[in-house]
C-alpha cells in the first residue's frame, strides 16, 4: 500500500509541476519567449483566450491559450539575424507590435519580452493561487498518508504482540 501511495503522490506532483510547461527543443540562443497576461478592462484575468504572434508578412509564428490566471507564454525560434524584426502580438481585438530586442552576443540568458493586454491585474490572495492550492493539497494528502500508515503500522505491531499496547505490556 505505501509503495502505491508513493507512486500516486509522485505522479500527481509531476503532473502539477510540469502539466503546463512546454519547452522549445532548440538552443537557448535561438529561443525567444513572449509572455504576459490577458485581462479585461477591470483587470480580471481572461481564461482560454487565444494569443497569436505574426511576423511582418502576416505569417503565424506561434500561438497559445491563456490559463486560469490569464497568463500565456509563446516560445519562438529566432536567430541573431532576427534582431530588430517586427512582430505583431494579438488577442481578440487588441494588437501590439514589438521589435525583437536582445544581445546577440549573450548566448546564456533567456531572450524574453513581456506583453500584457487589458488593465493592470487585480491582486488576489495567495490562498487563491493555483500553485498554493496544489502544494497545500499535496501536503494534506502526504500528511494523511503518513498518519494512516503510522497508525496501521502500530496496529499491526500491537496485533503481533497479542493486542496489548506498550503501556499494558510494561504493567504486566
Amino acid at each position: 500500500m505505501p509503495a502505491m501511495l508513493t507512486r500516486v503522490c509522485t505522479t500527481l506532483a509531476m503532473f502539477i509541476l510540469f502539466s503546463s510547461t512546454a519547452y522549445a527543443l532548440h538552443e537557448i540562443d535561438h529561443r525567444f519567449t513572449i509572455s504576459g497576461y490577458v485581462r479585461d478592462d477591470a483587470g480580471a484575468s481572461q481564461n482560454g483566450k487565444d494569443v497569436v504572434v505574426k511576423d511582418a508578412d502576416g505569417g503565424t509564428m506561434g500561438k497559445a491559450k491563456t490559463g486560469s490566471s490569464g497568463f500565456y507564454s509563446i516560445k519562438l525560434h529566432l536567430h541573431s539575424t532576427d534582431l530588430g524584426k517586427k512582430l505583431e502580438i494579438a488577442t481578440g481585438t487588441e494588437t501590439q507590435e514589438i521589435s525583437v530586442q536582445f544581445d546577440p552576443d549573450n548566448v546564456k540568458d533567456e531572450r524574453t519580452v513581456e506583453v500584457n493586454f487589458g488593465a493592470e491585474g487585480v491582486v488576489t490572495a495567495i490562498w487563491e493561487s493555483p500553485a498554493f492550492l496544489a502544494v497545500s493539497g499535496a501536503v494534506l494528502v502526504g500528511g494523511a498518508a503518513y498518519v494512516f500508515t503510522t497508525q496501521r503500522r502500530k496496529k499491526l505491531k500491537r496485533a503481533k504482540q497479542g493486542g496489548k499496547s506498550r503501556k499494558q505490556r510494561k504493567k504486566s
